[in-house]
């Protein structure tokens, strides 16, 4: 793994439509790392995602539309937090108490999604339930199809959805 940076993460195939939730139990009290939920939450950094939980190292943060604010008390191992859709509102639970609800209304589908900043951060024992969809478009096309090439060739990614928007890195 190489240095610290929003440069790895994950978004969910499955989204909510509806009321629903992601959630984790804490084990990892010494890496930076977020998860949560978010329409467009196309990247590895927080500021993606519309609602999420950011740790770093104990210290718990709630993020909206990218900005992030301490929430009170550290972190321990075994906290359980959840970012929860009820009745169209948006609520960060830690330990089942609600720390706050978001005046912010979602925007459906929301995407789970994380980011790891740490080398050796994980989220682990991430679960999501509720209102679960697809919101993931087909496989794209790749022209030429995947393998060792011997020269430098031009690269042609397409889908059949013409609403579909492709994106990619250079840099895994």
């Amino acid at each position: 793994l190489g240095p610290a940076g929003w440069g790895t993460g994950a978004i969910a195939t499955k989204g909510l439509a509806g009321d629903g939730y992601v959630e984790l139990t804490v084990s990892d009290l010494t890496t930076e790392r977020w998860f949560g939920l978010g329409h467009a939450a196309t990247s590895p950094d927080y500021r993606r995602a519309d609602f999420a939980f950011s740790l770093n190292a104990a210290r718990l943060e709630i993020c909206e539309l990218g900005r992030c604010r301490r929430a009170s008390g550290d972190l321990v191992s075994g906290d359980r937090l959840r970012v929860s859709v009820r009745d169209g509102a948006v609520q960060f639970v830690r330990n089942g108490v609600v720390l706050c609800s978001s005046a912010v209304a979602p925007n459906y589908p929301l995407l789970v999604a994380a980011g790891l900043y740490s080398p050796g951060a994980t989220l682990a024992g991430v679960t999501i339930g509720g209102e679960v969809a697809p919101v993931a478009v087909a496989t794209p096309t790749v022209s030429p199809s995947t393998g060792h090439l011997e020269a430098p060739q031009a690269v042609l990614i397409s889908l059949a959805d013409p609403e579909a928007v492709i994106h990619f890195t250079l840099d895994g």
